[in-house]
């Protein structure tokens, strides 16, 4: 996944703008039955994957002089 994204900013040259909004919910799981390995999935996609993203906006948009 990552070599697609740097194959999408070097045919764009530079970023912009972030916009992420990819998520999953709990599909409407009580929190008493979550398992911790939906919970897990859950964060993996919902947390993790906006903070990678975040950061590798923040370091391009950095080498870009903005």
């Amino acid at each position: 996944m990552k070599k697609n994204r740097e194959r999408e900013f070097l045919r764009f040259g530079t970023v912009d703008i972030l916009m992420s909004n990819a998520g999953m919910d709990a599909q409407l799981i009580k929190v008493a039955d979550l398992s911790t390995e939906n919970l897990h999935k859950a964060f993996r996609t919902n947390v993790n994957g906006y903070f990678f993203c975040a950061r590798r906006f923040i370091n391009i948009r950095k080498k870009a002089g903005g």
